[in-house]
């Protein structure tokens, strides 16, 4: 028999089951990833992370509830440290998680307040073992994504790219900038590039070939370069698109900052929630003294309840109310104007803004319901809520489905669209086995017929 390793009482048992309990749930990745997406390198990943829960099980049992007052682990330090360290990225992933249909339904505070305990067992167990890692920082953000994929989410340091990933990249800065020229820094925050002076020595001749090649232009404000795609450009742009070539961007800026704020929210309403409880305490207080309060303690008290509902709303408002950004339209809430910081400062009219836009955002769906698909006018064209840009190229698939199969460009021109968003929604429609890649270079796509309609 194997030596303990570390002893738990019955309640750090009880919050270690939960959090295996809630990964077994992902079980059916590992089928996917080993049968449908055939990728080999997540599914022994899997593996090894489900065999790790099976033999932390072992020690801890299988039933949901335990008797025993203690409990040995006999993992060895150093696994049970990386499982720990795993679980305990889990509980922060939790709140942003897909809830499993059998989960009772619940806000994500709920969620957060329940696997919080668990945390807080993954965190002392690990301090017990004296785990190296533990001082160090941890990179993973609540809002769940995976080490692998870190430094697709985070900026890093400049990596050569292809022309097609610069032009791709600087048409979707000049759709979420809303502006027909983009600043050298917008454009990094697209390639996923850490502005730094390294970046910039290494990125300037790289534009500057683009630029002489014909496929860029740029000119000088306060004496900043702004770039901008140009006929050739976008031409060279959408027949890469089409062969496969150009691939999948990063995480946008607009995307990332929505996400830093939902982090933030997450873990600090607790916090605010206390500042706000306090604040409106001491309002109690000076409310029902006995002796007459004084005009400056109800002054002093006005700028603490100021910053705390302040604090309180703009956490409530990250959390649950600012839409996430789809990478096909600008995001209108404009919420977050610094990355990991969406917390919005009193007297900002942001919050009030950002609701404003998200009920424009919402009447103009509600008004474009049940309407023609007929593309829009030449000129500017109007804005698309999440979801429409969908709607609009599968109903012009339908309506000419005896074209297909259809390139992008093709549809692009249709329903008079970029290429690279329509080229991006079909990659997404492809994923919910609404479209069918029917050819790969260049790339084709028609309906995935239902069964039982004709």
């Amino acid at each position: 028999m194997p030596g303990t390793t570390i002893t738990i009482s019955g309640p750090q048992r009880n919050g270690l089951y939960e959090l295996v309990r809630n990964h077994l749930g992902s079980v059916g990745d590992l089928w996917d990833a080993l049968e449908r997406d055939k990728d080999f390198a997540t599914a022994a990943r899997l593996g090894l992370e489900f065999g790790e829960d099976f033999e932390l099980l072992e020690d801890i049992g299988w039933a949901s509830e335990a008797d025993q007052e203690s409990v040995g682990l006999t993992m060895p330090r150093e696994k049970l440290a990386e499982t720990l360290k795993r679980l305990r990225r889990d509980a922060r992933r939790a709140p942003f998680s897909v809830r499993h249909e059998r989960e009772p339904e619940e806000s994500v505070d709920e969620c957060w307040r329940r696997f919080r305990q668990a945390w807080e067992v993954c965190e002392e167990l690990l301090c017990r073992l004296d785990s190296s890692g533990q001082d160090e920082e941890d990179p993973e953000p609540i809002s769940g994504v995976s080490p692998e994929d870190v430094a697709r989410y985070e900026l890093g340091p400049y990596t050569s790219v292809t022309d097609g990933f610069v032009l791709a990249a600087l048409e979707r800065a000049e759709l979420h900038e809303q502006e027909a020229e983009v600043l050298t820094s917008a454009l990094m925050g697209h390639l996923g590039f850490k502005w730094a002076p390294s970046t910039n020595r290494l990125f300037f001749p790289r534009l500057e070939e683009l630029r002489q090649a014909g496929l860029l232009t740029s000119i000088e404000r306060r004496g900043e370069p702004y770039w901008s795609l140009t006929s050739v450009g976008r031409e060279q742009l959408a027949k890469e698109r089409e062969a496969g070539e150009v691939g999948d961007l990063p995480e946008s800026p607009q995307h990332r900052a929505w996400r830093h704020a939902r982090e933030q929210a997450a873990v600090r309403i607790d916090g605010f929630r206390g500042e706000q409880t306090e604040a409106l305490e001491a309002a109690d207080e000076l409310l029902n003294r006995y002796k007459p309060s004084l005009s400056q303690e109800w002054l002093d008290l006005s700028e603490r309840l100021h910053w705390s509902t302040w604090h309180m709303a703009s956490a409530i408002h990250c959390l649950h109310e600012w839409v996430e950004p789809d990478d096909e339209v600008p995001d209108v809430e404009g919420l977050a104007q610094g990355q990991g910081d969406g917390m919005l400062r009193p007297g900002t009219p942001s919050l009030a803004k950002s609701k404003e836009a998200t009920h424009e955002r919402e009447t103009a769906s509600k008004k474009g319901a049940g309407k023609s698909t007929k593309a829009p006018s030449a000129g500017k064209k109007d804005r698309l809520g999440p979801g429409e840009l969908d709607k609009l190229v599968l109903a012009y698939m339908r309506k000419h489905k005896k074209d297909a199969p259809q390139t992008p460009s093709a549809i692009a021109k249709g329903i008079e669209r970029s290429s690279g968003a329509v080229a991006n929604c079909l990659a997404r429609l492809e994923g919910q086995k609404k479209v069918r890649l029917v050819k790969p270079k260049p790339r084709e796509y028609e309906l995935v017929e239902t069964k039982g309609k004709r």
